[in-house]
């Protein structure tokens, strides 16, 4: 028989994985710590607009590229830890400013905003407390290095 079997758990995982937070959250927060609310949005709609260019991607086949060939995997995944650990570098260094990264699904992109409100909302807390600012920093740099470089030398 045709059709959806479980649909409505495929839709709960879904909502759930777009609720648990990750490395895009900890951006997300840092950014609109940092910069307020505008920086905040910017990041999550960033963080969102690449996943969905990470669905079209995948839905016309590059998926199946990497797949395929080893070298343009390991070329595409050492990037990716290459960048995670420069974000992390960019925040134990305290060095401000802008750590772009262009990354639209509706429910995560919602979702992203309300870190990005709250933390943007305890930027004033911080800017008097430059101490715990800097421990943020180093918990987020740390963990992007750890999984930049877990991504690494991941297989």
């Amino acid at each position: 028989m045709l059709g959806i079997h479980d649909y409505g758990l495929f839709i709960a995982s879904g909502v759930l994985l777009a609720l648990a937070p990750g490395q895009d959250t900890m951006y997300i927060i840092g950014r609109s710590l940092t910069g307020g609310l505008r920086s905040g949005v910017a990041s999550a709609l960033g963080i969102n607009v690449g996943c969905i260019i990470h669905t079209l991607m995948a839905a016309a086949g590059l998926s199946i590229l990497l797949a395929s060939s080893p070298a343009a995997f390991t070329a595409v995944k050492l990037c990716g830890a290459a960048y995670l650990v420069f974000l992390g570098g960019r925040l134990l260094l305290a060095k401000r400013g802008t750590a772009a990264g262009p990354e639209l699904d509706t429910a995560p992109a919602r979702w992203c905003l309300i870190p990005a409100a709250g933390a943007a909302r305890l930027r004033g807390f911080f800017a008097r407390n430059p101490r715990a600012r800097g421990g943020i920093d180093r918990a987020t740099g740390g963990l992007f290095i750890l999984m930049g470089a877990r991504l690494a030398w991941s297989r």
